[in-house]
């Protein structure tokens, strides 16, 4: 089940396909980066079936069957939950009130007497092992300064999209030498899982590595990645991906089936 308020690549594997109400035509509550909440109002009715993701959710659920589970009756029941369970948490909300929002959750600073909560005071540093092998680079996935998250919205904007039209690997000039690759030659990028085709881009990047933006669903880099976690964090391996490349002059000249 996908929502979404526009048509996406990831609706085409979708078995059912909800219209949800973008921001302006909902209401609820946003948390910023400096911990401030805020209460968005809405200012008009969304259009056809469109509904905000709440309730979306909540008629999903009692149609699966968890009716209790899922008792909201508006915005405010929802975030009234949110801020009872967060109590004695380090995002305390307990003590905020839906009616006098905006409102920041603790104090001014997060770690207001400089100590992190563990018994010395400080923080507890875990170091990952780091593993590399000869003649690979390390892949780093990420966005362009112009594009947001999948470019479901801003990959639809010519302007944005100005000088990015297309997907590109971005490496430093003088890590190709032994390639014979130059700007805007198509490489392939060879991972334990997957094989892609970019074309490069010269940049400001440490020597070794390489940055591939995600998004385009012509070149999904995603594919290239694999499915491990840090131990410790759970935290996928999505920015730190060994690759391979090969010059496709290369790749050519010993046979055409690729």
């Amino acid at each position: 089940v996908v929502q979404d308020a526009y048509w996406n690549y990831t609706c085409e594997f979708a078995n059912l396909v909800l219209p949800a109400a973008q921001m302006g035509e909902k209401t609820g509550v946003m948390t910023s980066s400096d911990r401030t909440v805020s209460l968005c109002e809405k200012f008009s009715e969304p259009p056809g079936e469109a509904k905000p993701d709440w309730l979306i959710f909540k008629e999903l659920a009692h149609r699966l069957g968890f009716k209790e589970q899922f008792p909201y009756e508006d915005a405010q029941s929802v975030f009234e939950e949110i801020r009872s369970i967060t109590k004695g948490r380090l995002c305390d909300y307990s003590e905020l009130s839906y009616e006098k929002l905006p409102q920041r959750w603790g104090k001014r600073w997060l770690y207001e007497r400089l100590t992190f909560r563990t018994p010395s005071g400080k923080a507890k540093m875990h170091p990952t092992p780091y593993r590399h092998q000869p003649a690979s680079f390390v892949l780093l996935t990420g966005r362009t300064k112009n594009q947001w998250h999948t470019m479901t919205r801003t990959g639809k904007s010519p302007e944005l999209l100005k000088g990015e039209e297309d997907p590109f690997l971005l490496i430093h000039p003088e890590d190709v030498g032994e390639l014979g690759v130059e700007e805007g030659d198509t490489v392939l990028i060879r991972s334990q899982i997957e094989e892609l085709l970019l074309r490069v881009r010269f940049g400001d990047i440490k020597k070794g590595h390489a940055f591939a933006p995600f998004g385009y669903t012509s070149a999904p880099v995603n594919l290239l990645t694999g499915d491990g976690v840090d131990p410790l964090s759970k935290e996928p391996e999505l920015k730190f991906t060994l690759i391979l490349l090969a010059s496709t002059k290369e790749v050519i000249s010993h046979g055409s089936e690729r």
